[in-house]
């Protein structure tokens, strides 16, 4: 218990105005119960403060991500993609042909 009778810390609030000290809400460990009812996303999605989120287009995840992977360079996917080996080259060019490094220069 603090001096002032409450059961919480004080934190320095850094802006230099008065009070320069505040009480702070720290947010105590889950439990055990908690997690259980912890909802994990499918692959191609992310836990995001707000619940799943599809995974932005050129990314990929795992089922029970808390982000999602960027695919290689020069490789892109769909929104939502489940796995690396759905990334894949852009699209080559005009003159151009594709091989397993991407993009090559068709000879004249």
């Amino acid at each position: 218990m603090d001096v002032d009778g409450s059961n919480g810390a004080w934190c320095y609030n850094g802006e230099g105005t008065s009070p320069r000290w505040e009480y702070c809400v720290i947010p105590s460990c889950s439990s055990q119960e908690d997690d259980e009812e912890m909802e994990e996303c499918d692959a191609g999605h992310y836990m995001a403060e707000d619940g799943c989120m599809q995974c932005e287009p050129n990314t990929w995840s795992e089922d029970g991500a808390s982000s999602c992977n960027q695919c290689p360079d020069g490789k892109m996917s769909n929104a939502g993609s489940t796995s690396e080996d759905d990334c894949h080259h852009e699209p080559c060019e005009a003159g151009h042909y594709m091989t397993e490094d991407g993009c090559m220069q068709c000879e004249e």
